[in-house]
C-alpha cells in the first residue's frame, strides 16, 4: 500500500498437504502479540520477511516524526502454525539514549 504508514495488505497462501490446496494464510492477529514497552507505540506496519519468517518492528515515543522511531525495535521470529502467522520469539532493541525526546 502507498504512503508514508508502510500499510501491508498482500495476501499470502500457503500449501496444506492435507487438503491438497492452496489456502489463504492469516496475517493480522500475530501483531496484536508483540510487547510493546511502555511509553512506546508501533505507529507504521511491519512487512514480514516470510522468505527468512522475521520481522522487524520499530518503536516510536509520543514526540517521534514520522519518519524517525527513536525508541528502538522489536527484532522477530515468525513461524506458521494453524493456517496463521505467529511470533515466536521477540528480541527487543531498546534506544535507551534519547528517552527525554
Amino acid at each position: 500500500m502507498d504512503g508514508t504508514g508502510a500499510g501491508n495488505v498482500s495476501e499470502y497462501y500457503f500449501w496444506d498437504e492435507k487438503t491438497k490446496r492452496w489456502l489463504k494464510l492469516e496475517t493480522n492477529s500475530w501483531i496484536k502479540n508483540i510487547k510493546i514497552p511502555d511509553g512506546l507505540s508501533i505507529n507504521k506496519g511491519i512487512w514480514p520477511d516470510l522468505k527468512n519468517m522475521t520481522a522487524v518492528a520499530f518503536f516510536y515515543r509520543n514526540n517521534d516524526a514520522n519518519c524517525c522511531p527513536t525508541g528502538g525495535t522489536a527484532q522477530l521470529v515468525l513461524a506458521i502454525e494453524n493456517g496463521r502467522l505467529v511470533i515466536k520469539s521477540e528480541t527487543l532493541s531498546l534506544d535507551t539514549k534519547n528517552e527525554n525526546n
